[in-house]
This record gives structure tokens, C-alpha cells and sequence, in this order.
């Protein structure tokens, strides 16, 4: 689309909201409008990505299965893909859906737990969490352009921290409550579930 069309568009939704405002004090409709159609053009673009991974899912599946894969399940997936606010978060939500279907997991309750858990996980965490286990030939997450070292020491131990609480990692702790660097951080059994869940 060209910046004319973009500013175009722009520009008429900031009309529509200056009339709105204008003419009653309600906005929350238009903003609810606004926010859907961002949401449905963010997930369409997420979607398209995945596009070819989505359709060997889809192939893959036995008719007796459909039903709880496609219906059940991949409806949750997409929702879920929708709502999040992370794109990369899309590939991990569909290498667990894929991961479900290719190893026939049918505990729904199982399935609800680690697509829940996924959701409340940002991508730097996921991406923390993988370089963690030594399961992939990634590089280690490396400092952020811009963040200072001690930010960046602030930025992982938080993320290290909410992986523990999660019960994702083991760690031990100084005196002060602090994380102890001189000690490896390993992955915990519900750790390494996670992570087979997703196929990593």
C-alpha cells in the first residue's frame, strides 16, 4: 500500500473519532471497531506466514480426528494467534499444534495447560528458554542494541526469574535473593515436557 493510501486511511479514522467524540461521550464503539480491524489484519498476515505449515497440518489429519484437531483444538490455536500481541509468538503456537497432531496428544487438558502456558510467555522468554536447554544449535540470546549491561542483567534476570516461578527452570539464589550466576541454570522436568510439547 502507498504512504498516501496509509495516511489516507489514517487520517479518516482520526476524523471519525473527532466527530464521535464531538457528538457524544461514548467512544467505545469506534475503538472497539478500530482495535478489531487491527487485530484482524495482524492475524491475517500471521497467518499467511504460516500458511504452508498451517495446510500440512491440516492434510495430515485423519477424518476421525478432525473434529477434535481442527474444530476443537485449532480454533483455540487461532484464537490464540489472534489475541496475542507478539507475531513470532505464531510459530510457537503452531509447532505445538502441529506437535499435538504429528504425536496424536489428546489430553485436552494436557493441550489447554501448555498453550496457556505459551500465552503468557513473551517470544524473548521462549527464545531464553530454548538457548537454555541446549536443545538447538542457537546462538545464546545476546543483549539488546541500545540497553546498557546492567539494564540487560535487570531484563534476563526478570525473564530467568519468571521462568522459575513458572516452574520451567531451576536456579539457586545468593543471600540476597538474587540469582546466582556462578551456578548453571538447568531445566526442570516440567521444563523438558514443555519443551517436547512444542517439538523443540
Amino acid at each position: 500500500m502507498e504512504n498516501y493510501e496509509i495516511d489516507k486511511i489514517k487520517d479518516s479514522i482520526i476524523d471519525r473519532i473527532a466527530l464521535l467524540v464531538t457528538s457524544t461521550s461514548d467512544i467505545a464503539p469506534i475503538i472497539s471497531g478500530i482495535a478489531n480491524a487491527v487485530r484482524m489484519k495482524r492475524f491475517r498476515k500471521r497467518i499467511d506466514i504460516h500458511e504452508e505449515k498451517i495446510k500440512i497440518i491440516y492434510r495430515s489429519l485423519d477424518m476421525e480426528d478432525y473434529e477434535f484437531f481442527a474444530e476443537k483444538i485449532g480454533t483455540m490455536v487461532f484464537e490464540k494467534i489472534m489475541n496475542d500481541h507478539e507475531d513470532d509468538k505464531a510459530e510457537f503456537l503452531i509447532l505445538g499444534f502441529e506437535n499435538c497432531v504429528n504425536n496424536d496428544i489428546k489430553e485436552e487438558d494436557v493441550i489447554i495447560f501448555y498453550f496457556d502456558l505459551l500465552s503468557e510467555l513473551r517470544v524473548f522468554d521462549l527464545k531464553r528458554f530454548v538457548t537454555l536447554s541446549r536443545r538447538t544449535e542457537e546462538a545464546p540470546v545476546l543483549p539488546l542494541e541500545g540497553i546498557g549491561q546492567t539494564d540487560y542483567k535487570m531484563f534476563i534476570d526478570s525473564t530467568d526469574t519468571k521462568l522459575y516461578r513458572l516452574g520451567l527452570v531451576n536456579l539457586s539464589t545468593t543471600w540476597g535473593g538474587e540469582i546466582n550466576r556462578l551456578e548453571p541454570i538447568t531445566i526442570s522436568r516440567k521444563g523438558n515436557a514443555f519443551l517436547d510439547f512444542i517439538g523443540v
